[in-house]
């Protein structure tokens, strides 16, 4: 919800249109035509008082700031008409993208980044070593936490290294020996 029409339109929105534009503006200055049409959620009391006015199932796809708390009706929607429907501001709809084929999350969880990472990894344990460089002092982060417990579900053995920032010329050699 923009609230353009307010006298105190939301920042946050009015950035992320700036954003679509200026990605707009680059696939236009590639040849590729685009039309589009922004509707502002603050002009309706509901999603379909939004819908009566403006149908999407003949959208191409549709770019919307939705949340977990009402992702739902929306993904159902686009989900009956076969319209992709791009979430970009809420990761926490990941659980949602299983139950709606039509229902893109972008980006994807720290969660699934990780998992998808090492899954992509072709692994051999008699030929490969994996190797966890962190800086020191990240070790208690979400990030390296996620990561370490995701390479022991799926049991690939590794190894750490740690390095403080100051150091972080010098550890070359420490990578070459765990490797």
């Amino acid at each position: 919800p923009i609230a353009a029409r307010s006298s105190a339109p939301s920042a946050n929105f009015l950035d992320f249109y700036a954003g679509v534009m200026m990605g707009l503006n680059e696939i236009k200055a590639e040849g590729i035509s685009v039309k589009m049409n922004v509707i502002d959620m603050a002009d309706y009391d509901n999603f379909d008082a939004m819908l009566a006015d403006n149908p999407l199932e003949n959208y191409d796809f549709v770019i919307g700031n939705f949340n977990v708390d009402n992702i739902g009706g929306a993904a159902d929607y686009c989900d009956q008409y076969h319209v992709p429907l791009v979430s970009p501001l809420d990761q926490k709809i990941e659980q949602q993208t299983y139950e709606h084929p039509y229902l893109i999350n972008v980006p994807v969880s720290t969660s699934t980044q990780i998992r998808n990472t090492i899954q992509s990894v072709e692994y051999s344990a008699s030929q490969d070593n994996v190797v966890v460089i962190y800086e020191a002092g990240g070790e208690s982060g979400s990030y390296f936490t996620s990561l370490c417990s995701m390479l022991d579900s799926l049991a690939v053995p590794y190894k750490k290294l740690s390095y403080d920032i100051s150091g972080g010329r010098g550890v070359q050699g420490s990578i070459q020996n765990l490797l």
